[in-house]
């Protein structure tokens, strides 16, 4: 997946999910999948 379309997709799932369902989810899960996505940002450019 291309960076430039990360962003995209991002804006587009917080418009779709309603933001009270994402309050419910745990501070620790953002962390993870956030340090997922760096971590394949990081190797994709790395290619």
């Amino acid at each position: 997946m291309s960076v430039t379309a990360q962003p995209a997709l991002l804006i587009v799932a917080t418009q779709v999910v309603p933001l009270q369902y994402l309050a419910l989810v745990p501070g620790g899960l953002w962390l993870t999948v956030a340090g997922l996505t760096f971590g394949l940002e990081r190797r994709g450019i790395g290619n």
